[in-house]
């Protein structure tokens, strides 16, 4: 059973490492990202984070894993939970994004907007050009 409760929070990891990757991808090839996929990229760390270091049962993995899914598009909808969640999850961003030239910034239809950064001197830079 201890097999299982690992397999699961390795599931987490993840999902935490592949969509924090995936909006760093997604930054590199100037194109934006919607504020739930931060959101979950964050809950996603905060969740494994947790379960590594404390006492909680590792299978309640299995309720939080489509709670994160298919949650986190209605919790970004209310007022205050929504904007605490967007605004710590736009500090994470910037902890993610680091080395690119971009304010974090939300759009009405939550959307990453703002770039300041040169695509072309992002590949120089990239590159060494």
């Amino acid at each position: 059973m201890d097999i299982v409760r690992w397999v699961l929070w390795c599931i987490v990891l993840w999902f935490a490492l592949s969509f924090s990757y995936g909006c760093r991808r997604v930054i590199e090839q100037g194109k934006d990202f919607h504020r739930i996929t931060a959101v979950q990229a964050f809950l996603w760390c905060i969740i494994a984070i947790v379960f590594l270091f404390s006492d909680v049962e590792k299978l309640h993995i299995l309720w939080l894993i489509p709670l994160v899914f298919f949650g986190t598009g209605i919790v970004v909808q209310i007022p205050v939970i929504g904007q605490l969640l967007s605004l710590m999850s736009g500090v994470f961003m910037t902890v993610i994004l680091f080395g690119y030239a971009i304010r974090i910034e939300w759009s009405p239809m939550g959307y990453l907007v703002k770039r300041d950064f040169d695509k072309e001197a992002l590949m120089r830079k990239k590159w060494k050009l």
